[in-house]
């Protein structure tokens, strides 16, 4: 699905320049749920935003579905990631003045969908994630754990090859936790690639690979191929 080739990312300031990636070489297939572990600061979320095309890299490529990407415009990389990337954040990024399906159903508003297909897709995806009964309240009504799942279905909702997962039960107890990386192991299951960074060795045991970063390095790969 995407490949990483030497690739680098620099953080310009006016004091300083910090190397957040460091020649990175990854790669990761189709149907894959890969961790990404290590300490605060080691570039984790870096590389999530990179893969997430929020980021562009200074050297190096980055292959997504065999295609290097570096030459997209902002336009085309915006596309891309609203046809084939979902996100889940730690801390939900609901829009609180917005119901649970106005919140799912924005991201199907960003892709043009017609309002019978939004409504028909936000019914089935809430569903999938078992918070349909929870479709007219707002995220303030909402449980923290009822809350992720929301997120999950925003990210869900459009039909994306891969989600990207920054620290997804970093606001929940361990109960809420647990269902939530027991849906995100079920959307793996049914062929969706996952990539998670999380700080939890629970959470990364569900993945079938874990990578271990340090200073900005891949410093290890355990499991996979």
């Amino acid at each position: 699905m995407l490949q990483l080739v030497d690739l680098t990312k620099r953080f310009v300031t006016d004091e300083m320049e910090t190397t957040a990636l460091n020649a990175i070489n990854l790669e990761i297939s189709d149907g894959e749920f890969v961790a990404v572990m290590g300490p605060s600061g080691c570039g984790k979320t870096t590389l999530l935003n990179v893969i997430g095309m929020l980021n562009s890299p200074d050297e190096g490529q980055y292959l997504f579905e065999g295609i290097d990407i570096a030459k997209y415009t902002e336009t085309q990389l915006t596309l891309l990631r609203r046809q084939r990337l979902g996100f889940i954040f730690q801390t939900f990024n609901l829009i609180d003045e917005l119901t649970v399906s106005e919140n799912v159903e924005l991201a199907l508003l960003y892709q043009g969908a017609d309002r019978k297909s939004r409504r028909d897709k936000v019914a089935a995806v809430l569903n999938r994630v078992d918070i349909s009964g929870r479709s007219r309240h707002f995220p303030q009504q909402l449980s923290g754990g009822q809350q992720q799942r929301v997120a999950i279905a925003r990210a869900l909702v459009g039909g994306p090859k891969l989600i990207l997962a920054d620290e997804p039960t970093g606001n929940l107890d361990s109960q809420n936790g647990e269902e939530v990386m027991a849906l995100i192991k079920e959307l793996n299951a049914g062929g969706t690639t996952v990539l998670m960074v999380t700080h939890s060795d629970r959470d990364a045991a569900h993945a079938n690979r874990i990578v271990r970063m340090l200073d900005g390095r891949i410093s290890a790969s355990e499991g996979g191929v």
